[in-house]
């Protein structure tokens, strides 16, 4: 059997062989180098393994975040299969993260429909202040007008000083 490689003499004894299996020299290496591994199929397991002893089946509290859920999708075909309470935490983390997303983009909708208030808001008035200082123009030129008629009659060149200010005034806008 040693022939075929099974066997491995580990042993710097000449008189007496020690004699393993080579599964038993390489399983610690091997172990090691699967537990250091950063390849999906190995960080997925870690990631389940570290979560699931914190969860209770219908609890919100240890689900996968964001982050970890594309992890572990990305990586459960690289791993053992997942153990049916995994599978649950998988999917009740699945369901937290639509849950989510339907929060944010609620939020979101939210937002922009404040912005698009805000806006609306700024140029009403902008466009009611413009109407008011039309407005307020026009009643400034009327009264302007009646005292020039009132002044025409008693006073013709008070009456000229009173319109040669409104001209200019009435530039300014």
């Amino acid at each position: 059997m040693d022939d075929l490689s099974l066997l491995s003499d580990q042993s710097a004894d000449k008189e007496q062989h020690t004699t393993r299996l080579i599964h038993d020299t390489l399983a610690p290496v091997v172990r090691e180098m699967f537990d250091r591994s950063e390849k999906p199929g190995q960080h997925t397991r870690r990631i389940l393994e570290s979560r699931i002893e914190d969860w209770e089946v219908g609890s919100e509290t240890g689900l996968l975040d964001e982050g970890s859920l594309r992890a572990v999708e990305k990586g459960t075909s690289g791993m053992r299969a997942p153990t049916e309470k995994e599978l649950k935490l998988i999917a009740a983390s699945r369901m937290q993260q639509q849950k989510r997303r339907r929060e944010r983009l609620i939020v979101r909708r939210i937002e922009i429909g404040a912005v698009l208030i805000i806006i609306f808001a700024a140029i009403a008035t902008m466009v009611l202040a413009k109407k008011a200082t039309h407005e307020r123009n026009i009643a400034e030129l009327r009264f302007t007008t009646t005292q020039i008629n009132n002044q025409l009659q008693n006073n013709p060149i008070n009456a000229l000083v009173i319109a040669v200010h409104a001209v200019r005034d009435s530039q300014r806008y």
